[in-house]
């Protein structure tokens, strides 16, 4: 249900952009160019089966929790349409219990990824505020741990994956608030298993807000 709510919202902001696009090429209404946008998400994360998740039952836990996701990204634009820029999130999720199996301790996995962002965007203004529209492709590296009790293991990897947004912005503040879905492949091989193992591989729906320029 959550990976059809998320491939929902995308095709809403894919056609959303495609029409934005059409109404801009047919308009000579002139409009501000963006020079920069700064934004802070927060959302929460939901990870796809994976053989890792699968080891976990055999030590008495169950899959990753539904993880909480923060992020910044800031992006400038070139031509008015092609967005550049980066991102710097972390992401914090944790084994859950399975009953009704003795409890154990939760194993918990903190994750710190620095990605570069390129993409797409429009936006269309009436009077003071707008409706701005974003698709772009995310790449980047992993770092972080996962700890049980005291003992820890060194989480090394990458990410890449891509993003949709749909939001309004309002020209007078110079803000804007958005959704924001993103789909992400993030393999580790935790378990000593397979590298290419989708562990945090994941869907994400966050609330984005910031200024723009």
């Amino acid at each position: 249900m959550r990976s059809l709510w998320a491939a929902l919202i995308v095709c809403a902001s894919v056609l959303s952009f495609v029409a934005d696009a059409r109404a801009q090429a047919a308009t000579a209404t002139p409009r501000a160019t963006e020079r920069v946008r700064v934004g802070g998400e927060l959302g929460f994360a939901v990870f796809l089966p994976s053989r890792y998740a699968q080891t976990l039952a055999l030590f008495g836990h169950g899959h990753l929790a539904v993880g909480t996701s923060v992020a910044v990204r800031a992006t400038t634009r070139v031509a008015n349409i092609v967005v550049i820029g980066g991102r710097l999130g972390l992401l914090h999720t944790g084994s859950l219990p399975t009953p009704p199996t003795p409890p154990t301790r939760a194993v918990h996995y903190n994750l710190a990824d620095a990605t570069v962002v390129l993409g797409l965007s429009t936006n269309r203004r009436s009077s003071a505020t707008g409706l701005l529209n974003e698709i772009v492709i995310e790449a980047g590296g992993v770092l972080g741990d996962a700890s049980l009790d005291k003992v820890s293991q060194l989480v090394g990897t990458f990410r890449v994956g891509g993003s949709a947004m749909v939001g309004g912005y309002f020209s007078d503040a110079g803000v804007y608030v958005a959704l924001r879905v993103a789909v992400t492949y993030s393999p580790w091989n935790g378990a000593g298993g397979w590298f290419w193992d989708s562990t945090f591989s994941s869907f994400t729906t966050a609330i984005e807000v910031g200024g723009l320029r």
